[in-house]
């Protein structure tokens, strides 16, 4: 995995058949610098990188955070058989299932960060 990766422009037109110019063009774009895929790396706050494995527990404390109130992401934490359970204990599963599922992205999918310190995660 090196090199860039690109998407073409992607074209939004208005519906109105009498608008056939474009609404909004976007090209979109990344460099993925396989130098910065070590968490000791230089990685600046600009590089894509693969989060390795022993950096699951941190790449998943920050999906924690961003989906902490979502819907969804609480699905299997917020249900009746937990409701005598207190948010800590709620917040550590929540937790915990982000945990495995950051690590089986590393594992069998792929995990990305971009710069040094987590500040956005991805899995696919």
């Amino acid at each position: 995995m090196a090199g860039s990766f690109q998407v073409s422009t992607i074209t939004i037109m208005d519906p109105s058949p009498s608008k056939q110019e474009p609404q909004l063009a976007v090209n979109v774009s990344f460099q993925f610098n396989p130098a910065a895929s070590a968490p000791t790396s230089s990685a600046t706050e600009n590089d894509v990188r693969l989060i390795a494995p022993e950096e699951y527990k941190e790449a998943a404390q920050c999906l924690a955070e961003a989906f902490a109130e979502d819907h969804v992401a609480r699905y299997f934490v917020d249900t009746p058989d937990r409701a005598h359970w207190s948010e800590a204990q709620k917040w550590d599963l929540h937790v915990s299932i982000l945990e495995y599922v950051t690590y089986a992205h590393i594992l069998k999918g792929m995990a990305l960060t971009v710069g040094p310190n987590y500040g956005c995660v991805a899995l696919w």
